[in-house]
């Protein structure tokens, strides 16, 4: 499946590079978007009989047109909901609508009622280009579709939905399916979109390498498959060769969380795991696990000689914002060693000022949307608007290697940035995020840079959630379920 990510303004740039090395005009180009849309289709649905395809005023309608021409001329009952009068069309849609015409295929304006409940619905409404919220007409389409009770095929992206998702959909199209043409948008994999593409499929068009690589992508696709395997252990390796974490955190009643992240570090093969918490948990980790060096610390100036060494630090989870967790993150910070913060250690950090994480020689912060709103002074509405252009302002500012999580979690460097294609809504649980913490730290204390950890813990923290989904089911996931698939897949 390939990987690139592009904006929507490098879709036409892509769109011009495609028909010059095809040497094809822009119709042909939109009949094979049609003809890929027709062959999903009936691959996906082969038993539909009715179809209703809705189509607007652009290409995205004339990609419509295509597919309606296609399947009428296969027998299939087939109506057309114009979101305008066909005459008003230009370009290469106008070319869709008079073959379709010529081949008399049936359709009717936007204020028509359709009584006969299609078996599909075609949304061939708004393209990549469509801004702002739909205009009254297009938006009582929108409505339709999704009142429809019927499976919806979303042409190239879901109506409504803004191709860069840095838009909050005011309403827009509900896919079952969305067949995106030529490469990925950012919404088909972050943000609102993702929830609302359904399954998704790319049709490339026969489009070659030449024209991609004449664009520059906006983000990569991160998923295990395009990860290289961790290095063979050595038969005369020592736990000394991979990495000492420190964990820090659990505050009075917040003992587990950092258990979680301190487990989830162990399982993913760091040498040597302590915890810095306060010392009513130390009985119930020694229980938990054994192996797992539990200090009980109520003085902060305590943990000082655990810092003392070159050790990899993780901050946060159930730290509290209180007195005892402001001096544990103080103490972290002037001991300038790779961290990774999560959870209220991010919480206490928008409260300073995020620009103190550049005292860090290495930095990797995890935060959800909330977390991310409070360390950017925005709404949570706003980042989840854009998440994209939220991560990179973090980044900017912190200087950190940022994991934003979410719906198609972004991990920003500065340099690449990369969207999770894993996950599944049973991740929405607690400890889940002190997990993935966790595993970042392990993976930072065996050696590898920190953009890379941070890559692979995301890839596998998500891919094992789909695992146990996919046996399971989505209710009932616990974060502490994940921790033993993470370490099958990191030995995988």
């Amino acid at each position: 499946m390939r990987q690139a990510i592009y904006k929507a303004a490098q879709s036409r740039q892509l769109d011009i590079a495609a028909r010059e090395e095809l040497a094809i005009s822009g119709y042909a180009l939109m009949c094979r978007a049609g003809q890929a849309a027709f062959d999903f289709l009936g691959q996906r649905w082969p038993n539909a009989k009715r179809l209703l395809i809705v189509c607007g005023a652009g290409n995205n309608g004339g990609d419509g047109w295509v597919l309606a021409r296609l399947a009428h001329c296969a027998g299939i009952t087939v109506t057309v909901v114009s979101a305008v009068d066909p005459s008003r069309l230009h370009g290469e849609a106008a070319e869709a609508f008079a073959a379709a015409a010529q081949a008399k295929v049936p359709w009717v304006d936007n204020t028509a009622r359709v009584e006969d409940k299609a078996d599909v619905v075609v949304d061939a409404l708004l393209g990549t280009g469509a801004k702002g919220a739909p205009r009254p007409d297009v938006a009582a389409l929108i409505a339709r579709i999704n009142q429809s009770g019927s499976h919806v095929l979303a042409l190239d992206i879901p109506s409504g939905v803004a191709a860069d998702a840095n838009e909050a959909p005011q309403l827009a199209v509900r896919a079952t399916a969305t067949m995106a043409f030529i490469h990925w948008k950012p919404a088909h994999w972050t943000g609102p979109g993702r929830a609302l593409c359904g399954e998704r499929v790319l049709a490339s068009l026969g489009v070659g390498e030449a024209s991609y690589d004449r664009c520059e992508a906006c983000a990569q696709l991160l998923t295990v498959q395009r990860l290289p395997a961790m290095p063979a252990r050595s038969v005369l390796a020592h736990k000394g060769n991979f990495g000492h974490v420190v964990a820090i955190g659990g505050d009075h009643g917040a003992g587990g969380a950092i258990m979680l992240a301190a487990r989830a570090a162990q399982r993913s093969g760091a040498g040597l795991v302590s915890v810095a918490t306060r010392p009513a948990h130390v009985p119930a980790m020694l229980a938990t696990a054994p192996e797992v060096m539990a200090h009980g610390i109520d003085v902060p100036a305590h943990v000082l000689p655990l810092l003392s060494h070159k050790h990899t630090l993780l901050i946060g989870p159930g730290l509290g914002q209180g007195a005892w967790g402001q001096a544990m993150l103080q103490r972290v910070l002037q001991a300038q060693r790779t961290t990774v913060m999560d959870a209220d250690a991010l919480n206490l950090v928008a409260r300073w000022g995020v620009e103190r994480l550049r005292v860090l020689p290495g930095c990797v912060i995890s935060p959800h949307p909330g977390e991310a709103a409070r360390l950017l002074g925005c709404s949570v509405v706003e980042i989840e608007s854009d998440r994209l252009g939220a991560a990179r302002r973090l980044h900017e500012l912190s200087g950190a290697v940022v994991v934003l999580k979410g719906a198609g979690t972004i991990v920003d460097d500065g340099v690449e940035v990369m969207v999770c294609g894993h996950g599944n809504p049973g991740m929405a649980t607690g400890g889940m995020g002190d997990v993935l913490s966790g595993i970042i730290a392990a993976l930072l204390a065996q050696g590898m840079p920190l953009a890379e950890s941070a890559r692979l813990a995301v890839a596998v923290h998500s891919a094992a959630a789909d695992r146990l989904v996919e046996k399971y089911g989505e209710r009932g996931l616990a974060a502490s379920d994940v921790i033993p698939v993470v370490r099958e897949l990191l030995n995988e």
